[in-house]
């Protein structure tokens, strides 16, 4: 009895505690301070700071009262929380006012926000302006997205793993930084003194923006590097952008500063901003250490390439960006690049387009728009599908790649219209005198599992219509090359492939499928696994097969390794004893047989060869050493397949083999190398990357600049980009690029200020000040209310609306973007106000009308108890 009443006793204590927690009110220190948080808000007044605002959260505290622990706020309308006293939230863990027009007490914010010894996550952008007081040592995030004043370093604790300063003010920095080994983002005003030594500090950076300014150097010629912080020794660096922030007018540096050491650096993306840089003879922007898809942005820039000769040195499959930038073109070697986008480029020129792969399996975006380059399109152009091509509001007037010549499709043409051709537009007649099918064979022979052949020819189109029941059609090369892909399958009955180009013409051929051929087997767990081509794959159409002439018998087909028919060696009568005997085989499959083939089975002497992985040959041909253990010497007697391709064996040793890949055309992509000799293959295969070798393209100095010939079409200018006011960076771009006659300046300035919606106030502080500080932040994603995703994923979709559209649609994307990431699109619960909160900077903590309700259940639940116990 007295245990009952223990337990009711106890239960008992419990539901007034539970009472007491779910009628908790708010502190009376906190309240006054919360209401005039929320009628600048515009919510009514009265209105219960901790009811279920997403918002703003509480939290009961020891003292019985509820105490609010996160504002977090954005609005695209003025709110005016200058009157709020925020030292009085002593319980704060999160406070954001990142986005939106706001107004603090800018004097005093800092001072008020010391008191708050729990805050984690600070992100404020109204102004705020130094004090020299003691920041809670708990702050992990820290934000300023408007500063003045001296920064003092022992604000950022040992905590701290993201610091954001940026549009700052009479900037300097107070104190030595702390080592932390957790701070991974770094975005920060270049002090007058420069930045220390970062490499050492932070030694874990994964991101990081230095906002550019001028120094206090007194030395002659360039301002060291070192100024920059030694970020080039940064060994987990992966997104690097040099740039200037959007209060920043004048985006140019009094002093040039010397150029950094990028070779070393493991980049994911890098973005440069204005002429911080002057590239010297024999100087290189070396990304070679750089990662696959690593993603640049060269922006508003008169000087950097001034002096360009093959300056650039990328990765394989990066994304290449040049905007509104003093370049020749064809002074660099892009040929890694896979995205290309040169907007706005003011250096008068012609393009030889030999610095890109024009592959419609590499190449997936190439775009050139607003620029001076004139002269001929090449017809490289045909081998991209069109939809990767955008050539707009440029000066080209020469030749009009043929495959555009040959297409009366609108939707085609537009891909390099317009331009300033005189013979070509949207509605010029379609003519294709170069059209042109290949000779190709009446009946092709394939392998029964997938196989291919090909017609090629010139100008065929960038699509077709085709009839095939058992096959595939698609261009492998738009314009030159059709690849037929037959599927499994397995017979001699011919069938038939029809194709219809765009002008209507039909050609047709026929296909039947390969007999079965045994080329040698090997041993494994105890079976024999014969391998060879024309075996059936076709689901319920079984490999009849006889070995010695026996008792045929059925077998499947398996592919472990490569497609074999496994027979045991029990079941083929060939066992250990057997050792050195011949033995024929003959394989059935459908209707058609293998002719009888004879072997010698051998169980003590097996090929073995380890490859010297990994093994690339080219479509020009290869010459490939193997080396390993091999069991005869003769070249005659060994085989090298590829991709259905036989190789010419030269050498052959006990310890190594030579083959040599012819050179081909078509085949690229990764296959199996099969090897036998004297019919015996190795246990295991290995596989080959077949790669595609493009032309030597050697960098060219930038010639004296030339006016475009013609001087009959005037001038192309983009309507939904065009601009009538031009900044002083259009002038200079059109005054500074050796364009020394008056109709070259002329022509300059149209064509800079036609394209001005990336420049000028409205780019550099708006769409392109977005862009680049968003493509390689994107690591902020969770913290930062700059980021829109993921780290990589926000470099590449921002950059990709830009790439993948024409001139004005790249600016409008970039200007949407900015939009977008500026203003929230969903309601409140304000009544009066459509402000909304920012989702990217909120974390998933639960609203403090969720805290009451689990208190309410959990009331209800102990009356339940203590019913049931008394």
């Amino acid at each position: 009895m007295e245990r009952f009443n223990c337990i009711s006793l106890i239960c008992i204590l419990f539901i007034v505690i539970c009472c007491n927690f779910s009628n908790a009110t708010i502190s009376p220190s906190e309240s006054i301070q919360a209401q005039k948080y929320l009628a600048a808000l515009n919510y009514p007044s009265g209105t219960d700071p901790c009811g279920n605002f997403i918002n703003l959260e509480c939290v009961v505290g020891n003292d019985g009262y509820q105490h609010i622990t996160s504002l977090a706020y954005s609005s695209n309308v003025l709110v005016d929380f200058s009157g709020i006293d925020f030292s009085a939230f002593t319980f704060l863990e999160k406070l954001q006012i990142s986005l939106g027009n706001f107004l603090v007490d800018s004097n005093n914010f800092l001072n008020q926000i010391k008191s708050c010894q729990n805050l984690t996550y600070l992100a404020v952008g109204p102004l705020v302006i130094s004090s020299n007081v003691d920041l809670p040592k708990s702050l992990t995030y820290i934000k300023f997205n408007n500063f003045q004043g001296v920064f003092y370093s022992k604000w950022v604790g040992s905590k701290v793993t993201s610091l954001i300063v940026k549009n700052a003010m009479d900037f300097s920095i107070s104190g030595s930084f702390s080592s932390s080994q957790l701070l991974t983002i770094l975005n920060f005003p270049l002090p007058p003194t420069g930045l220390p030594d970062i490499s050492s500090i932070y030694p874990n950076l994964d991101t990081l923006i230095i906002y550019m300014k001028d120094v206090q150097y007194t030395g002659s010629g360039q301002v060291p590097s070192s100024y920059l912080g030694y970020f080039e020794y940064l060994p987990k660096l992966s997104a690097l952008s040099l740039q200037f922030d959007d209060n920043t007018t004048n985006k140019v540096l009094s002093t040039i500063i010397s150029l950094p050491n990028f070779s070393k650096l493991p980049l994911n993306s890098f973005t440069c901003e204005g002429d911080i840089f002057n590239l010297q003879t024999s100087q290189v922007f070396n990304f070679s250490s750089s990662l696959v898809g690593f993603q640049f942005n060269f922006i508003n820039s008169n000087d950097v390439f001034k002096n360009c000769y093959d300056c650039i040195k990328i990765p394989s499959n990066a994304v290449c960006n040049f905007k509104n930038i003093n370049v020749f073109v064809d002074s660099m070697d892009l040929r890694n690049c896979t995205t290309v986008l040169l907007s706005n480029i003011t250096y008068s020129q012609t393009m030889s387009f030999n610095n890109f792969i024009f592959d419609d399996l590499i190449m997936k975006s190439f775009t050139i728009s607003n620029s001076l380059i004139y002269g001929d399109l090449s017809d490289d152009l045909c081998q991209l599908l069109d939809g990767k091509v955008s050539i707009h509001y440029n000066k080209f007037n020469g030749k009009v790649p043929s495959c555009y010549l040959c297409t009366s499709d609108i939707s085609k043409r537009l891909n390099i219209v317009p331009n300033d051709f005189t013979n070509f537009d949207l509605n010029t007649p379609s003519s294709c005198p170069n059209f042109n099918i290949d000779s190709f064979k009446e009946l092709y022979t394939v392998g029964t599992q997938l196989d291919y052949f090909y017609i090629t020819g010139n100008d065929l189109g960038f699509s077709l219509n085709y009839n095939c029941d058992n096959c595939i059609v698609s261009f492998t090369m738009p314009n030159k090359i059709i690849q037929i892909m037959t599927l499994t399958g397995i017979g001699i009955t011919n069938q038939t492939v029809s194709i219809t180009f765009f002008n209507g013409q039909t050609i047709s051929t026929k296909y039947h499928f390969v007999a079965p051929l045994v080329t040698g087997y090997y041993l494994a767990n105890n079976n024999l696994n014969f391998m060879g081509s024309g075996f059936s794959f076709v689901s319920g159409t079984f490999n009849t097969v006889s070995i010695n002439g026996g008792t045929a018998f059925t077998v499947n087909v398996g592919v472990d390794v490569a497609p074999t028919i496994v027979v045991p060696q029990s079941t083929a009568g060939l066992t250990s004893g057997k050792n050195g005997s011949p033995f024929t085989i003959k394989v059935t499959a459908k209707d058609q047989s293998s002719p009888v083939q004879s072997f010698i089975f051998n169980t003590t002497s097996l090929n073995i060869f380890s490859s010297n992985l990994p093994i690339i040959i080219t479509t020009e041909g290869t010459t490939v050493t193997l080396s390993g253990v091999f069991i005869n010497t003769d070249p005659s007697n060994a085989k090298v397949v590829i991709g259905g391709i036989q190789c010419q064996v030269t050498q052959l040793s006990a310890s190594s083999l030579t083959f040599i890949y012819p050179k081909t055309g078509v085949n690229v992509g990764t296959f199996v190398l099969y090897l036998s000799i004297n019919n015996i293959y190795p246990y295991f295969s290995t596989k080959v990357n077949i790669i595609k070798i493009f032309p030597q393209f050697t960098p060219l100095t930038p010639p004296p600049t030339t006016t475009p010939s013609t001087t009959t079409s005037s001038t192309t200018s983009n309507p939904s980009t065009s601009q009538t006011a031009t900044s002083s960076q259009s002038t200079s771009q059109s005054t500074t690029s050796s364009q020394s006659t008056t109709s070259q300046s002329t022509t300059a300035s149209q064509s800079t200020a036609t394209s001005q919606s990336t420049t000028a106030s409205q780019s550099t502080t708006a769409s392109q000040s977005t862009t680049t500080s968003q493509s390689t932040t994107a690591s902020q994603s969770t913290t930062s209310s700059q980021s829109t995703s993921a780290s990589q994923s926000t470099t590449s979709s921002q950059l990709t609306t830009s790439q993948s559209t024409s001139a004005s649609q790249s600016t409008s994307a970039s200007q949407s973007t900015t939009s977008s990431q500026t203003t929230s699109s969903s309601t409140s619960s304000n009544p009066t106000s459509t402000s909304t909160p920012n989702g990217s900077d909120l974390d998933d903590r639960p609203s403090s009308s969720i805290k009451l309700n689990i208190l309410n259940n959990c009331l209800i639940f102990s009356l339940i108890i203590s019913f049931f116990i008394i």
